[in-house]
């Protein structure tokens, strides 16, 4: 007896019921601060194909780069951004810091500055790249 040729269709079938299921996992996990970046599992990512691109996207994705988190494996105090005095994070780089509000306005043209909504969409990652670029991050991602 042989088995049937595996169609497109049902591919397609089997991708959309394993997407659901991991979302459907995902969103039992409210307290994992990723949910806060993507709260819908989709393939997102700068466009470009350059591999240090890609890594610097996914760190500010996770919220962990060398800048925010290297006191964790140096055991030193935690960062703080210099101009604000507060704990200096991914969250705090891209959208709160207030001395960046003029930057961010000029480039990213709008008023809605949540992580989700500058990392969610890959359409931004230029965008965001230049302004860590601009802000002398882009070394320390």
């Amino acid at each position: 007896m042989a088995l049937a040729p595996i169609t497109p269709t049902f591919t397609l079938s089997l991708r959309q019921k394993l997407q659901s299921v991991w979302q459907s996992n995902f969103d039992q996990q409210i307290e994992n601060k990723l949910h806060s970046v993507m709260p819908v599992l989709a393939p997102t990512g700068p466009s470009s194909s350059n591999r240090r691109e890609q890594m610097i996207w996914t760190r500010l994705r996770l919220g962990h780069s060398r800048l925010t988190h290297r006191h964790l494996l140096l055991g030193e105090p935690p960062p703080y951004c210099k101009k604000c005095n507060v704990s200096l994070s991914v969250k705090q780089i891209l959208c709160d810091c207030p001395h960046s509000n003029h930057l961010r306005h000029r480039l990213f043209n709008s008023v809605d500055f949540t992580i989700s909504s500058i990392l969610n969409n890959s359409i931004n990652s230029s965008l965001v790249f230049k302004f860590i670029r601009i802000k002398g991050f882009i070394n320390h991602i």
